[in-house]
């Protein structure tokens, strides 16, 4: 395991965080288009 101060520790853990929510977003935004595709053209996932 790597150690890490109590600063490094709190900035790495927001930047998980942070990217956990874009995450989530981009997850949402694939769904939205992928039913998008779906109604426009008839493609299945």
């Amino acid at each position: 395991m790597i150690e890490v101060t109590k600063e490094e520790y709190i900035k790495l853990k927001f930047e998980n965080e942070k990217l956990t929510r874009e995450n989530e977003l981009l997850k949402a935004a694939l769904d939205s288009v992928w039913l998008i595709a779906e109604n426009v053209r008839g493609v299945e996932r």
